[in-house]
């Protein structure tokens, strides 16, 4: 059964949530959330179609976050040399193990801006620094840690190491929750002298090969798993069909857009036209709300500036794709 006759099983069945024992998913922590996720969508091998039903299972746009988000470094990873060992065929990042992209500190997330340095210790590699935004960092047990490697041509260099974050050396510390989409935790990280064994610093450059498809991805993946969300509102409070329909049409816009080349410049112009669908058909959505429980209408208006999230980035991106084709 492909993932959209499953979801229309669970709806017609009155299924809307991952089964959590006694507990709504409201009351779930994200560490519990991300246990529901590894079973509930497990006989999916494509990430995107496991956001897509994670998606469909939350609770409110903070579970979906966190789910998209997961899935976006699943699709950023999967397709990588994660080793630096030919011979070696265990993936270096467990593919269950929750995980945080770490790249922010003080300055910004640009080359430039990334003064933790990674710098060659014996056999390995000796990490310093830290970085001063990182989401999920309660439940992170893996983080992703963009360092540099020292300056070649005047151009910062730059490695992503994978490091386990209870690692002697690594010290997190929680921010207080964020305005809209509380659930999701945040924090910043200090890293005093943490070992890190050559095979865990990622082959190719931090910026180029991650960093930069990490945004494109984020954007594919949780926009997926938010309408996976919203599909699941229009059948469970009975939206026009008409609704549900489009709401299909721009989820199965990116599910192509995962399969795409996330550096190509048509990827990002077509991106940018699944997102303004997204918007049209979402502000179609705003009739139909009062239909939910007023506990929903809440956390929609909340947390609903997800969408809103990156929106100068987005329109340079999309600048720079038509200026290669000008």
């Amino acid at each position: 059964m492909n993932w959209l006759d499953y979801l229309f099983e669970q709806s017609a069945a009155g299924r809307f949530e991952y089964d959590s024992e006694s507990k709504t998913e409201n009351d779930l922590d994200l560490q519990e959330w991300y246990a529901l996720c590894k079973e509930g969508s497990s006989q999916w091998s494509v990430p995107v179609e496991r956001a897509i039903v994670d998606g469909y299972f939350s609770a409110s746009v903070g579970y979906v976050f966190a789910s998209g988000y997961q899935w976006t470094l699943r699709a950023l990873l999967s397709n990588k040399p994660l080793s630096t060992k030919p011979l070696s065929n265990r993936p270096l990042v467990d593919p269950e193990a929750i995980v945080a992209f770490c790249v922010t500190e003080s300055g910004g997330n640009r080359p430039s801006a990334v003064k933790s340095s990674l710098v060659k210790k014996g056999d390995g590699f000796c990490l310093n620094g830290e970085k001063t935004f990182i989401t999920g960092a309660k439940e992170a047990e893996i983080l992703l840690v963009a360092a540099s490697i020292g300056e070649k041509d005047g151009r910062n260099q730059l490695k992503l190491a994978v490091v386990d974050a209870k690692q002697q050396g690594v010290d997190i510390t929680i921010k207080p929750p964020m305005s809209f989409m509380p659930v999701v935790s945040h924090g910043e990280a200090t890293f005093d002298n943490v070992m890190i064994d050559t095979s865990l610093v990622l082959d190719g450059d931090a910026y180029t090969d991650y960093v930069k498809p990490m945004r494109t991805i984020e954007d594919i993946y949780v926009f997926a798993t938010l309408f996976g969300y919203l599909f699941k509102l229009s059948r469970q409070y009975q939206f026009p069909e008409e609704v549900t329909q489009d709401i299909l049409q721009v989820l199965l816009a990116y599910v192509q857009l995962a399969g795409m080349d996330t550096l190509s410049p048509s990827t990002h112009i077509a991106l940018a036209g699944a997102e303004n669908l997204a918007e049209t058909v979402v502000a179609s959505m705003k009739p139909h709300w009062q239909k939910l429980p007023e506990d929903l209408q809440a956390h929609w208006v909340r947390d609903k500036a997800l969408m809103s999230i990156g929106t100068s980035a987005k329109i340079k991106r999309l600048e720079t794709a038509w200026q290669s084709f000008s």
